[in-house]
């Protein structure tokens, strides 16, 4: 059975697009990762300091103070607005919306709805009352999602995906959210800018990034721009180690 969709056409009302700077891209995990956990650490909140002799900052977290270093390659991006005007073709983007139309590969008819939430589970069990958050009716189908490609043409918007070929038609109006990430340095950040960092902690308790986000990380950590082949490159440098709290990262 073939599953690709050979086009689909979307409605971005009030949702996003984001331009890419990157060479590649990535799949999204969504997800936090855990210490100890094999995937790497997370340290979110604002820069406190910067230490551009060893190319550190100094973040204010939740949990205290952390320095994060970033060795030599890391990629960080830096969220900004744009408009519509600002794409142009061959950029990588990934867009977030509601699918109006599909090219169907399969249609499936059935003669029952959707069973409605609190429905029994068997004859003569009991039903199951309404999860927190769930009414009674009818299940509603959630048709938001997100893809990411290559933009082909502008008038219309349209987009190529990389692993399927399937060509993606983007309506965009007024509430359409546009940005472009940046790539930047340690010395273009500000403090007191939110930032956020995934890497390993090494034996100093500093975490060494493998990649991070200045400004506003949602679609980024959440639009697969983390993850996957965009920042999935090699493990960070060793050698140059970070230090303790205040004062500078040391070596």
């Amino acid at each position: 059975m073939r599953s690709k969709l050979e086009k689909v056409g979307w409605a971005l009302a009030g949702s996003v697009i984001t331009i890419a700077l990157a060479l590649s891209y990535g799949v999204a995990t969504g997800q936090q990762a855990r210490p100890g956990a094999g995937r790497g650490v997370q340290v979110q909140g604002t820069i406190a300091q910067k230490d551009l002799e060893h190319n550190a900052v100094l973040v204010n977290t939740r949990q205290g103070q952390r320095w994060v270093q970033l060795p030599q390659g890391t990629r960080i991006l830096k969220s900004v607005d744009a408009t519509v005007g600002d794409l142009k073709e061959k950029e990588f983007v990934t867009i977030s919306g509601v699918p109006t139309a599909i090219d169907a590969t399969t249609i499936q008819v059935s003669d029952a709805p959707p069973a409605p939430a609190g429905a029994a589970a068997a004859p003569g069990g009991a039903a199951a009352a309404p999860g927190p958050g769930r009414q009674g009716g009818a299940q509603r189908m959630n048709a938001f999602a997100r893809v990411s490609g290559t933009v082909e043409s502008l008038e219309p918007l349209t987009l190529v995906v990389p692993e399927s070929q399937a060509k993606v038609t983007v309506a965009t109006n007024d509430k359409t959210q546009i940005t472009r990430q940046l790539q930047i340095e340690v010395k273009d950040v500000a403090e007191g800018e939110q930032f956020t960092a995934f890497g390993q902690v090494d034996d100093r308790q500093v975490l060494q990034a493998r990649f991070a986000a200045v400004g506003d990380a949602q679609g980024l950590f959440g639009g697969g721009m983390f993850g996957g082949g965009m920042f999935g490159g090699g493990a960070p440098a060793a050698g140059r180690q970070g230090g303790r709290r205040g004062g500078g990262a040391q070596r």
